[in-house]
């Protein structure tokens, strides 16, 4: 009972601490949003998906893989390619600001690439203590604590925020010191056989993320900066439900997909909607945005909250087809499909009618679901 207990609480201890981890960089923009920030949000937005072409583009599905399946790659090797390839993003980052973002805002979006970057090099270590059984509390107290202070300062002292920032990645590093030694003359060597080994599930990932920054760059375009930060915010209502099932339950259903629990199913969407039932209020009740910001946030929070449900059966079928090993380039070329279809949403929807743009994350979840459906009808037989 106790040995029962215990693991539990390591479960729910980790899966904290995994998604905090991983959504740091948006809670932030969230925070932004709330005191008013929306145009900065949008833009942030943007960044957030360039650098997550430059990283997570290069993911391969690694942190599912390892922790699926840690022979088909090692640890060392998914953790050198992503500070090699962390290191070259964030300098790629830097001149993208200089050139193309406003340079008054320059050490706040410094920041949140920054977090973003350290962030994906931090999961796959986060990924290992998993495999291992082990808890960092150290880092744990850093990151809720960093949590916990960001809305102070970002109302506060916007224009300091970097330091803080700052000093959070230099804390975790230290926390971190002995992971992060690596051989230079290793990178370039382990950096190209990643390449070629992950070439296709490497292809899948950067179109996904490639796909993000036309989402939200077409729609900064169309409709501007302040109304896009708005979109956003309730886009991501519905895509965080599918994120957090990847990033909490899908890789282990990669590996237990017999032994999946459809009361802790049930629960989890439970948990997550009420969780989001309170953002929502808070944000109509307490935030500094005008009362149509906040009207049009709540309705497309609310609609893009059923695309979100929808993507959870989407994930589930695609667990179930990626589980069998033959499947794999299935999976990635039914993903890329989706990605492209994402690309030229947002214009078709805005060409016919700008007010429907609400139900794009919808509609991107509905032809998903179709898609997978009829591709697991088809392959399953």
């Amino acid at each position: 009972m106790i040995n029962k207990f215990l693991t539990s609480l390591f479960y729910l201890s980790y899966q904290s601490l995994t998604i905090a981890n991983f959504f740091f960089n948006i809670y932030i923009l969230f925070v932004l949003s709330f005191f008013g920030n929306t145009e900065l949000t949008a833009d942030c937005f943007i960044l957030i998906s360039i650098i997550t072409l430059l990283t997570h583009g290069f993911s391969f599905n690694s942190r599912n893989i390892l922790i699926a399946n840690k022979k088909i790659v090692s640890f060392n090797q998914i953790l050198k390619f992503r500070i090699t390839v962390g290191i070259l993003s964030f300098i790629a980052t830097l001149l993208i600001i200089k050139n193309f973002f406003n340079e008054n805002n320059f050490f706040l979006y410094v920041s949140i690439v920054l977090v973003t970057i350290f962030a994906w090099i931090i999961e796959i270590i986060l990924a290992k203590k998993e495999i291992e059984k082990k808890f960092d509390i150290f880092y744990f107290f850093t990151l809720f604590l960093s949590i916990l202070l960001t809305p102070f300062i970002i109302k506060f002292t916007l224009n300091n925020f970097i330091y803080f920032i700052i000093i959070y990645c230099l804390t975790s590093y230290l926390i971190f010191f002995n992971y992060f030694r690596i051989n230079f003359k290793e990178i370039k060597k382990n950096f190209v056989d990643s390449l070629k080994k992950f070439k296709l599930g490497l292809s899948s990932s950067f179109l996904k993320y490639f796909s993000n920054i036309v989402w939200r760059y077409s729609a900064v375009l169309l409709i501007g900066d302040q109304k896009s930060g708005i979109l956003f915010l309730g886009f991501s209502f519905g895509s965080f439900m599918g994120t957090l099932f990847d990033i909490s339950y899908g890789a282990s259903l990669v590996n237990k997909i017999k032994k999946i629990n459809i009361n802790k199913f049930i629960l989890y969407i439970f948990l997550y909607i009420l969780f989001l039932t309170i953002i929502i209020y808070m944000f109509k009740n307490f935030s500094n945005l005008s009362d149509y910001d906040k009207f049009f946030f709540e309705k497309v929070a609310k609609i893009s909250i059923l695309g979100g449900l929808l993507m959870l059966f989407t994930l589930t079928i695609r667990q179930s087809l990626f589980k069998i090993k033959k499947f794999h380039s299935k999976c990635y070329k039914i993903d890329l499909l989706g990605y492209i279809f994402i690309m030229i949403l947002i214009p078709i929807i805005y060409f016919i009618n700008a007010n429907y743009l609400i139900f794009a994350f919808l509609i991107s979840s509905v032809f998903t679901f179709i898609v997978y459906v009829t591709s697991y009808k088809i392959l399953i037989k």
